[in-house]
């Protein structure tokens, strides 16, 4: 019995060390270019992102800076240097006592802001492993970001809209975004930087409806990126869905045509996107519709056209997207009717077969993120243009 004891206190001063080097390595990461949890007390709301130095540092946010400027884009997360990354045998150990940490962390504007700067160190670890061609290890960090980004959500779902804390929140993961896209241009074949990319994305889409406030990217005429906060009633202003009739006799040619601004860069969300705003319940078209008459008739069919168009300048997409198709019918319940089933009957792989993708030089003056919105990469694409398959099931667009 006496030496199941002395076995006993000999383990939990063998666990008592290799937690404390665990204690000491995460000290170390502190100084290293890594951002690691400032005092407690060091609440989110004023937290943000030091340029020169990739840690961070205590900033008051006031209307003013909120609504007409919150800061430079650039790539300042530096690559972690420290002891314990994730290639590392006591790297477990180090994420436990981080989790250890939140566990007791009471305070809920902290833990979003020790979340956030988590977040944040997890990609200067997958940065390292990049660098060190170690893709194992750079996953294995980037799979703990999409698992930081579920605890950020989960956090901010207990924040009201307008909290300083949340905002800024949603301020440093854009400028995580703007890392891991240029991670992602160096290395486009890596799936994990992808997952942590989109992951970042999704979550941007959530803070936007939460705080209702998006965060668009200016680009200056020295191709730099400045954040430019922007309420979402102005967002929604630039939306545009349109729906005309023509009848001629007892034909209706009708239009749709849809115009938006999206944070993506993707064909398949771009066409998701579309079909969103394209299927429209009979009621929403009835709304929406203006009908015009034609006294002559009109002889030939009209030819079914769907067609999609894309562009993208620096760091954004805008899209447009049309319809147009001949109903055999005048009456405006059988027009609205026929409109809805035209759009219920259209298909993603449709918009896909049809969309175009142009990617623009960004030209002297500063353009407004109004058609510059998506992957911050595609600063450096200049002049270069992409366009999909043009022919698809209803219709060629040239």
């Amino acid at each position: 019995m006496k030496r199941f004891g002395n076995i006993l206190l000999a383990g939990c001063v063998l666990l008592l060390l290799a937690l404390t080097a665990g204690m000491a390595a995460a000290v170390d990461d502190n100084g290293t270019g890594n951002v690691t949890d400032n005092a407690a007390g060091n609440a989110a709301d004023n937290i943000t992102d030091n340029a020169a130095t990739g840690e961070d540092v205590a900033v008051q946010l006031t209307d003013e800076n909120i609504e007409d400027g919150d800061g430079e884009l650039a790539d300042d997360i530096e690559p972690y240097d420290g002891s314990v990354g994730p290639g590392n045998a006591l790297y477990g150990l180090k994420i436990a006592f981080e989790n250890i940490d939140m566990a007791f962390t009471f305070n809920e504007s902290e833990k979003l802001g020790k979340q956030v700067s988590r977040a944040r160190a997890r990609i200067s670890e997958a940065k390292a492993e990049l660098r060190k061609n170690n893709q194992e290890a750079a996953n294995k960090a980037l799979e703990l970001y999409g698992a930081q980004i579920e605890s950020i959500n989960r956090s901010a779902a207990g924040f009201s809209g307008n909290n300083s804390g949340l905002f800024n929140a949603q301020k440093n993961i854009v400028k995580h975004q703007y890392v891991l896209a240029r991670l992602l241009e160096a290395n486009p074949n890596n799936t994990g930087l992808q997952r942590a990319y989109n992951n970042s994305l999704r979550q941007e889409e959530k803070f936007e409806e939460k705080t209702e406030r998006k965060l668009e990217r200016m680009i200056t005429k020295d191709n730099r990126v400045r954040l430019k906060t922007v309420k979402k009633e102005q967002v929604r202003e630039r939306e545009e869905i349109e729906v005309k009739a023509e009848v001629s006799g007892n034909t209706t040619k009708v239009k749709v045509k849809v115009e938006f601004v999206s944070s993506s860069t993707d064909n398949n969300t771009l066409a998701q996107e579309i079909l969103d705003r394209m299927k429209m319940e009979r009621d929403a078209i009835s709304g929406l519709i203006k009908i015009e008459s034609k006294d002559k008739e009109e002889s030939g069919d009209t030819v079914e056209k769907l067609k999609a168009e894309a562009e993208t300048v620096g760091v954004g997409t805008k899209v447009e997207a049309g319809y147009e198709f001949s109903l055999d019918t005048a009456d405006e319940t059988g027009i609205v009717d026929g409109i809805a089933q035209k759009l219920s009957s259209v298909t993603s792989d449709d918009i896909l077969a049809v969309l175009k993708m142009e990617i623009t030089e960004i030209d002297d003056q500063m353009e407004s993120s109004d058609n510059v919105r998506g992957k911050g990469r595609d600063i450096e694409d200049k002049g270069v243009e992409k366009k999909g398959n043009i022919k698809g099931k209803r219709g060629r667009e040239d």
